[in-house]
Order: structure tokens, then C-alpha cells, then sequence
């Protein structure tokens, strides 16, 4: 005879449904207005008036994203390509990153862990005037790189969307087992 913990192990997988971590097929997932950028989908918002730091992560998280959280140089240059051949060339655009717990110690606020990767312009973070703590991307030496700033000034944002996309399987009467793919 089986194990009573086993049984009802396997009778939540029919009738509740389990979780499964894979990359989500594209087809799948309707990321519109996102556009897939390198490995990852980010919406500029550019169209609307400039935002201070905090009401970008705002208007990111009511999009189903956060503040583009940047983790690798091939990240950076595709949004780098991505960002010069759409022409926003005079554009500061706000990133997940900051130091507004402690000085220096630049944080994402998408994750909330230390930032793997940064590009920062020549002489930055600077700290100017004591009170530059958010991270924006600007054009410098022909690359977008990263400068600390104001978070009350105002720019456009860079939001992020992960890839989440829900399917439910039919088995044949005995449930309906929720699958969900995720791609970070």
C-alpha cells in the first residue's frame, strides 16, 4: 500500500496543479507593448511626460514589469544598439539601480540584490552634490552607460517584463493540471 503523504502528493499534482520552470515559447506570450531586446522584453517610456525615479518604477510595475534591472555587458549592448537605432541619442532613461540604503552599495529595485554588472560613465557615480542615489542610462563616447542622479530630476524609464505565460493542460476528466513557464 502506498503512503498516505504520497497519495496526496499525487492527487495535488491532478486536481491543484503543478509549477514548472522552463523558457517560455515565444508564440505563447502576447508581451505587446514590450519588444524583445537581446534575451529580454523592455517598454520605453518615452511618449509620455518624464517621470522623477520613483513614479517611473511606478509606472513600470502598472505595466506588469519593473525598472530594467541590467545584468551583463551583452545586456547593456543590446539596449546600448537598441536605444541608438530608434534615435534616443538625447534621452536619460531611469534603470532599476540604486544606493538609496546605503552610499555606493547600488541595489536593484526589481530584486532588491546588489547589481551583477555595471558600465558607468567616466568619473561616476559621483554622488554629486551628496544626494545622487538612481541610476539612469545616457549616451556617452558613442554607448549608453550609467550615471547616478537626482532621483526627484526627471527622465524616461526603461521597464522590464518578464516572461510569464500560463497554459492548462485537459487530463482527460481526472483534472486540469496549471502549468506555468517562466524565463528570467
Amino acid at each position: 500500500m502506498r503512503s498516505p503523504i504520497a497519495l496526496i502528493a499525487l492527487i495535488s499534482v491532478f486536481l491543484v496543479g503543478s509549477t514548472i520552470t522552463h523558457p517560455a515559447p515565444e508564440a505563447d506570450c502576447d508581451m505587446a507593448p514590450f519588444v524583445k531586446i537581446g534575451e529580454k522584453y523592455y517598454f520605453i517610456i518615452k511618449d509620455k511626460y518624464k517621470l522623477n525615479w520613483f513614479m517611473a518604477a511606478h509606472d513600470c510595475l502598472t505595466m506588469g514589469g519593473h525598472l530594467a534591472n541590467i545584468e551583463s555587458a551583452e545586456e547593456m549592448d543590446a539596449l546600448s544598439d537598441y536605444l541608438i537605432s530608434k534615435g534616443y541619442n538625447e534621452d536619460w532613461l531611469w534603470v532599476a539601480g540604486n544606493d538609496l540604503g546605503n552610499n555606493r552599495e547600488f541595489k536593484s529595485i526589481a530584486t532588491g540584490k546588489h547589481l551583477p554588472f555595471f558600465r558607468w560613465s567616466n568619473g561616476q557615480p559621483d554622488n554629486a552634490g551628496g544626494n545622487e542615489h538612481c541610476m539612469h542610462l545616457w549616451l556617452r563616447d558613442d554607448v549608453f552607460r550609467m550615471n547616478d542622479w537626482q532621483c526627484h530630476q526627471k527622465a524616461h524609464a526603461i521597464c522590464e517584463r518578464p516572461i510569464k505565460c500560463h497554459c492548462f493542460m485537459n487530463t482527460g476528466g481526472s483534472g486540469i493540471i496549471d502549468v506555468r513557464f517562466t524565463h528570467k
